[in-house]
C-alpha cells in the first residue's frame, strides 16, 4: 500500500499542474475576449479592397477554345449548305442527262425505223468507156459539121409573091421576050462551089526558158525573182518572168523566165547559174506574167 502511495504523488501533482496552466489560459482568452467585445471599433479589421488579379492562363485558353469551336460550328454549317446546293445541282444534272438519254433512244428508234436508201456510187469511167465518149463526140461535132455544110449549100426556093393593088402594072413591050414563069414549087439550080488556092500555115516555133524556183504563192515566187535578179542580174537581164500554176491542188506554183530560142541557150545559163549555186532547170517558155 505503501508504495502504491509513493506512486500516485507524484502523477496527482502533474495533473494539478496541468489543470493550472490550462486555466491561466482559459482565463487569458475570457481577457482578450472581453476587451474586444469592450473596444469594438479600433480592433475591427479593415475592409478588404478588391485586387484585379490577371486572368488565368487556363480561363484564356478555354475561352479560346470556345471562340474557335464555335468559328468550326460556323464553317460546318455552311458547308453543309453548300453540300445541299450541290446535291440539288447534281440531281438537276441527273434530271437533265435522264432527259437527253431519252430524247437519243427516241431518236435512235426514229432513224432505226426509216428506211435508208444509199445510193451506191457510180464506178469510175475505165479507159475503153472514155475512149467511146470521144469517139462519139467526134462523130456527134463531125454530124454537126455536115449538117451545117448541107444546109450552107442547101438550094433556095423563091415565092413569087402578088404586087399591091396601088402599084401600076409594068408596061410590055412589043418586041420583049416573055419572062419565064417562076413558082415556089420550083427550086433554083444549085450553085457550085468553088475551092481557093491552098494556104499552107506553118507550125508554131517552140519558145525555151529555165525553170528557176517553185514556191507556194504567187508573191513568194516575185520576191525569188527580185532576188535572182540583183544576185544574177547579167544572165537574167533581158529574160521575162513568168508563172506557171499547179494543175492540182497543193502543188507549188512555178517561176519560168525566157523566151530562148534554142535548148541550147537555155542549158548554157542554166550552167551559169548552177556554176554559182543557184537552181536551175531548162524547159518550154510557157504561163502567165509574173
Amino acid at each position: 500500500m505503501a508504495t502504491q502511495a509513493i506512486g500516485n504523488a507524484p502523477s496527482g501533482r502533474f495533473i494539478k499542474t496541468y489543470l493550472l496552466i490550462w486555466g491561466f489560459l482559459a482565463a487569458g482568452a475570457l481577457t482578450y475576449l472581453a476587451t474586444l467585445a469592450w473596444q469594438p471599433g479600433p480592433m475591427a479589421p479593415a475592409p478588404r479592397q478588391p485586387q484585379t488579379s490577371e486572368p488565368d492562363p487556363g480561363l484564356r485558353a478555354m475561352s479560346r477554345a470556345l471562340a474557335e469551336v464555335r468559328t468550326i460550328g460556323q464553317t460546318v454549317t455552311e458547308l453543309q449548305k453548300d453540300v445541299s446546293h450541290l446535291k440539288g445541282a447534281a440531281e438537276q444534272r441527273d434530271a437533265q442527262e435522264k432527259e437527253v438519254r431519252s430524247r437519243l433512244s427516241a431518236l435512235e428508234e426514229r432513224v432505226t425505223t426509216m428506211p435508208v436508201t444509199v445510193a451506191t456510187p457510180a464506178p469510175p469511167p475505165t479507159a475503153k468507156q472514155k475512149a467511146a465518149e470521144k469517139a462519139a463526140q467526134i462523130k456527134a461535132a463531125a454530124a454537126q459539121q455536115k449538117a451545117a455544110q448541107a444546109k450552107a449549100a442547101a438550094p433556095r426556093i423563091i415565092s413569087v409573091a402578088e404586087p399591091p393593088a396601088s402599084a401600076p402594072a409594068p408596061a410590055v413591050k412589043a418586041n420583049a421576050a416573055p419572062a419565064p414563069l417562076v413558082t415556089g414549087s420550083i427550086a433554083q439550080p444549085q450553085a457550085t462551089i468553088v475551092f481557093g488556092e491552098p494556104v499552107v500555115t506553118k507550125a508554131r516555133e517552140s519558145v525555151f526558158g529555165v525553170q528557176l524556183a517553185a514556191a507556194p504563192s504567187i508573191d513568194a515566187l516575185r520576191l525569188s525573182w527580185s532576188l535572182l535578179l540583183e544576185r544574177h542580174g547579167a544572165a537574167l537581164a533581158t529574160l521575162q518572168p513568168r508563172v506557171v500554176r499547179p494543175r492540182t491542188e497543193g502543188a507549188p506554183y512555178r517561176l519560168v523566165a525566157g523566151p530562148l530560142p534554142s535548148m541550147a541557150e537555155a542549158n548554157q545559163i542554166c550552167g551559169e547559174l548552177r556554176a554559182q549555186q543557184a537552181s536551175c532547170a531548162s524547159t518550154d517558155f510557157v504561163g502567165e506574167p509574173l
